[in-house]
């Protein structure tokens, strides 16, 4: 679907926290998690399934080690965001993997305009 104009994808079936190496519904899969011009919302973080194996904290960053751009409803939204402060402090996460999900975000809102 990246090839045919869409913007963003719910990767809803994803297994974390296994890269996402290509966009998930893209037929061509010819996209790269550097380079794809899609953005990838998470499902809702509060779900049973992730909340009862992880905390907030865990889930956002391993959402954002899986390529997730937005990391959506979190159980504890200030544990998820103080923990993708922490990973990003300890190297787990580096500011350059933030970064391409934020330019992934912003291009999606200008390409709205």
């Amino acid at each position: 679907l990246c090839t045919r104009g869409t913007r963003a994808i719910c990767a809803w079936r994803a297994r974390y926290p296994a890269p996402i190496r290509s966009c998930a519904s893209c037929p061509a899969r010819s996209c790269s998690a550097g380079s794809r011009p899609c953005s990838t919302p998470s499902r809702a973080m509060n779900m049973g399934a992730i909340t009862e194996e992880y905390t907030s904290a865990e889930a956002a960053v391993k959402a954002l080690q899986a390529g997730v751009d937005v990391v959506l409803m979190p159980e504890n939204y200030q544990q998820a965001y103080q923990g993708v402060l922490d990973a990003v402090a300890d190297g787990t996460l580096t500011e350059e993997r933030i970064d391409e999900s934020v330019t992934r975000i912003l291009t999606v809102k200008l390409d709205m305009q």
